[in-house]
């Protein structure tokens, strides 16, 4: 998918391999994952005179490797890591396809808290308006009066609620096959 084309940088593309998105301009290439949305939403909501505080530019993580480059009088920003750097000049734009290629092509991951007990769902949904950006739902098996229970919790926009998509269905059942057999009667 072709992001933007700007006379300086060339066409910024976006594919998803490997449940990653994978943004390419000229010679250089930024992977980004799940666990890069929250962030990213972060970054698409800043208030970047706030976060520059009179500054020329400013660095803004999205993980331990990649990081945004934001500058007073831009509309954009760079996207960079200690080798690659990627131009954006309509974030509008880029976020719009980010989070569009998260939700249709990329699907949820399993993520083990404690192997074989609690376990993270990290989501690929995104909310329009959500403040938290976060989308994450919970897993954990405890004991009341001897019996083994299953806790779900999934935050969304400050409410706890119990929504699944397919993709995530699927992970469920991936989840509930491992620690079912498991729990006691």
């Amino acid at each position: 998918m072709i992001i933007e084309t700007t006379e300086l940088f060339g066409e910024l593309t976006a594919d998803v391999i490997d449940n990653a998105i994978v943004l390419c301009q000229e010679d250089d290439k930024i992977v980004l994952t799940i666990h890069d949305i929250k962030p990213l939403y972060d970054l698409m909501v800043l208030d970047k005179r706030d976060y520059l505080d009179g500054r020329h530019s400013a660095r803004f993580d999205i993980s331990y490797d990649v990081w945004a480059k934001i500058y007073k009088n831009e509309g954009g920003f760079n996207i960079e890591t200690d080798t690659e750097c990627l131009s954006i000049s309509d974030s509008d734009k880029f976020f719009d396809c980010i989070f569009k290629l998260f939700q249709e092509e990329c699907v949820p991951e399993l993520e083990w808290k404690i192997p074989g007990q609690d376990a993270l769902i990290r989501s690929s949904e995104t909310f329009e308006g959500d403040e938290e950006g976060d989308y994450n739902t919970e897993f954990s098996v405890h004991q009341y009066q001897g019996r083994d229970l299953l806790s779900i919790i999934q935050t969304h926009d400050g409410e706890a609620e119990v929504v699944f998509t397919k993709d995530e269905l699927k992970v469920l059942v991936k989840y509930l096959n491992t620690i079912i057999p498991t729990m006691n009667p």
